[in-house]
């Protein structure tokens, strides 16, 4: 399968760099975020190639009855795109957290605020141009409503 779709996306998608999902690690904080900036980038071509796909088995079943949904495919767009472009900010904190057996609360401070400052606008509804867009293009009030909310948990 992994060959397989390689080859479609090749084929299928020359604009993209042919490479396979980031399988994400516990130990590693950022893969989450480099697993889901993935699937924002790859996520129409991942579901043309399952819909392509002739070996059927129970998970490419199960995915493509999701991607089948469209309101369960427009949630997902919409918080992949929201992760995608807000996370880069928490993934260089996390990098240099993890780089170091030294301590960088000094020098993070600054950082940290500004994180939060990112947050509480988005909690108010203050999201980025991509997110904007795409919320544009949905049910926004609903979709608006779940991004301020998980802006608001965090």
């Amino acid at each position: 399968m992994k060959s397989s779709y390689l080859n479609f996306l090749r084929q299928h998608a020359p604009q993209l760099t042919p490479k396979l999902y980031p399988t994400p690690v516990v130990t590693r904080w950022n893969s989450w975020f480099k697993s889901v900036i993935y699937l924002n980038e790859y996520m129409q071509q991942i579901i043309d190639f399952l819909n392509e796909y002739e070996d059927d088995n129970s998970s490419t079943i199960y995915l493509k009855e999701c991607f089948e949904n469209d309101i369960l495919t427009s949630k997902i767009q919409v918080q992949l795109t929201f992760v995608s472009e807000f996370c880069p900010k928490i993934m260089k904190l996390i990098d240099n957290l993890e780089g170091s057996n030294y301590s960088f609360a000094h020098i993070l401070w600054s950082k940290l605020e500004d994180l939060k400052s990112s947050l509480q606008r988005q909690c108010e509804g203050s999201f980025g141009e991509k997110t904007i867009n795409i919320l544009s293009t949905e049910n926004s009030i609903d979709h608006s409503m779940m991004l301020k909310t998980a802006a608001l948990k965090s």
